[in-house]
């Protein structure tokens, strides 16, 4: 090491200029200039707040590792439809694009003379709003176990309702729903080979469970 006099030293042979004295120099530069450079210190982190950042990194991590969101939340396809004179009115919400569900073609008698297929989401629900209720009509048919709700105005076959103790399940008609709206390939299915434990077991695992039927005005 070289001697040291004022604000410089020597270093094997070189002039050095310490931190203090280059500090001095660029804050005499800067209310020198007529565009002055703003000198900015670095923060000091204290034992505490090295403490609190700490806390808050763990608060961050923990809340990164929550469980999913809830199925509550999730993103809907919404799809509506109805009779042909608009009496009664049906709103799905479903949890698949509509592309995704193939309807299914029931081969019962009352079924075929109607061309209906049905569709239908467990996870989903339907919204059904009647304008005139005298002018609604339900059938039963085979075991007489559900009921097939139709207008009595404009005859369409809206859809299927069984009623349990606690709860209303549906499925609706395809044919009913706004034909912009592309469901998958038809399916064929045969209820009428099943008992009427096996249908009812059925109905409740794939048809609508979050089902409201309400009046509406015209």
């Amino acid at each position: 090491m070289g001697s040291v006099s004022g604000s410089q030293r020597k270093v094997d042979g070189r002039e050095v200029i310490s931190r203090f004295a280059l500090v001095n120099s660029l804050a005499r530069r800067a209310l020198q200039s007529s565009n002055p450079v703003q000198l900015r210190r670095t923060p000091r982190i204290d034992g505490a707040a090295q403490a609190c950042v700490g806390r808050r990194r763990k608060v961050v991590f923990s809340y990164a590792k929550r469980s999913p969101v809830d199925p509550a939340a999730r993103v809907m396809y919404r799809v509506s439809g109805g009779c042909h004179c608009g009496n009664i009115l049906v709103d799905l919400e479903l949890v698949r694009a509509p592309d995704t569900y193939n309807p299914r073609a029931c081969d019962c008698d009352f079924c075929r003379k109607h061309c209906a297929s049905y569709v239908s989401d467990a996870q989903g629900s339907l919204l059904i709003r009647i304008k005139d209720e005298r002018q609604s009509g339900k059938y039963h048919q085979g075991s007489g176990i559900a009921e097939c709700l139709f207008c009595t105005t404009c005859g369409v076959l809206v859809g299927a309702l069984y009623r349990s103790d606690a709860r209303l399940y549906a499925a609706v008609n395809v044919k009913v729903v706004d034909g912009r709206t592309n469901f998958g390939a038809e399916q064929p299915v045969s209820p009428k080979t099943l008992s009427d434990s096996e249908k009812v077991k059925r109905w409740q695992d794939i048809w609508f469970s979050n089902v409201r039927i309400v009046t509406v005005d015209a």
